[in-house]
């Protein structure tokens, strides 16, 4: 993040005055984060299938969101993800695939995502419920078959 700045994601490699460090080793690898979020105003919980996301095949993500009444389309779709791997290298922006009511008061919108390789993906998922925009985070390891 530039100093007084605001986050950027660029497509080029950058180097900064200082860094001792060569590229590969100075890219961070965040710990994975699959805790429950709260959101603007709604819980947010995420399961994965399988549990351990695998590079090139489908991962399903399901999002439980509490509480369930005024959950609302953003900008035409249910919800909105970004996932960014941790070396900037891989983005996807996605939509649902599917969205149902599994229990009272609980609205599960479901996500089917290819991760391309074996890093880790922070991913940023948007819900709006109630005229308020919730955006919440989580951090998924994809690991690759060997």
């Amino acid at each position: 993040m530039p100093e007084g700045g605001t986050p950027q994601l660029i497509s080029q490699i950058v180097t900064t005055a200082g860094c001792k460090r060569g590229l590969a080793e100075s890219i961070t690898k965040p710990a994975a984060d699959l805790t429950p979020k709260r959101g603007e105003n709604l819980d947010v919980e995420l399961m994965l299938d399988p549990p351990q996301p695998l590079a090139g095949k489908k991962t399903m993500l399901f999002f439980k969101l509490k509480p369930a009444e005024g959950i609302e389309q953003y900008l035409g779709a249910w919800s909105h993800m970004l996932a960014a791997s941790n070396d900037l290298v891989n983005t996807i922006h996605a939509h649902p695939i599917y969205v149902t009511d599994p229990a009272p008061g609980i609205k599960q919108i479901q996500f089917d995502l290819f991760f391309p390789r074996e890093a880790i993906y922070r991913v940023w998922v948007q819900f709006q419920r109630q005229g308020k925009v919730s955006t919440v985070a989580f951090t998924i390891p994809v690991t690759s078959l060997k």
